[in-house]
C-alpha cells in the first residue's frame, strides 16, 4: 500500500513537470508587426521588410496588426497585388484595428488598402515553413541566459517533454 502511495506521487510529479513542456510544445508567437511602432504609415518605404527580417515565422504563429480604425486596413493581397500595390481584388480584410491573422505555410501579403499608404511602404511580406526547424547543433558549451524571455523554443520543450513521457512511461510499467 505504502509502495502504491509513493508510486502515485512519483507520477503525479513527473506528469505536473510535463504539463509546461507540453504547453511550450503548441505554444504560437505572437508578433506585433513593427514592433512598439505598429501598423503605421512608414517614414520609410523599408520599414516593414526590415523588422520582417528579424522576425522567424512559424505555421500558427499570430500576426497583431495594432492600427487605428478608420486610418488603416490590413488586406491579404496576391504576391502581383503586393507587388503593384491594386487594393481592387483583396483576399481578404480587415478594417478594425487591433487585428490578428494567422501565419499560415509559404508566404503571404499584407497591405494597407488606404490610398498612398502601400505606395509608402504599408506593406508585408511574411514567410513561414510548415516544417519545424533543425535542432541547433551542439555546442561545446551552452550558451549563456537569454534576457528576453524563457529562451524556451517549442523545438526544445519537445524534446524535454519526450524525454518526461519517457520517464513517466517506464514508472508507470515498472511500478
Amino acid at each position: 500500500m505504502a509502495r502504491n502511495r509513493t508510486m502515485f506521487g512519483i507520477n503525479a510529479v513527473l506528469v505536473m513537470a510535463c504539463l509546461p513542456a507540453l504547453r511550450l510544445c503548441s505554444a504560437q508567437t505572437v508578433h506585433v508587426v513593427g514592433g512598439s511602432s505598429g501598423w503605421i504609415n512608414p517614414s520609410s518605404s523599408s520599414v516593414y521588410s526590415t523588422w520582417a527580417d528579424t522576425q522567424t515565422f512559424n505555421v500558427g504563429d499570430i500576426l497583431e496588426f495594432n492600427f487605428a480604425t478608420n486610418s488603416h486596413t490590413v488586406a491579404t493581397v496576391s504576391q502581383s497585388d503586393y507587388t503593384s500595390c491594386s487594393t481592387a481584388s483583396p483576399i481578404s480584410i480587415k478594417t478594425t484595428g487591433p487585428a490578428n491573422i494567422t501565419v499560415a505555410a509559404g508566404t503571404t501579403y499584407f497591405i494597407c488598402t488606404f490610398t498612398g499608404h502601400c505606395g509608402a511602404g504599408q506593406k508585408l511580406a511574411v514567410t513561414a515553413s510548415s516544417s519545424t526547424p533543425p535542432p541547433p547543433a551542439a555546442a561545446s558549451s551552452p550558451p549563456p541566459p537569454s534576457s528576453a524571455g524563457s529562451g524556451a523554443t517549442p523545438a526544445a520543450a519537445a524534446g524535454v517533454f519526450g524525454s518526461l513521457v519517457a520517464v513517466l512511461m517506464a514508472f508507470v510499467v515498472l511500478g
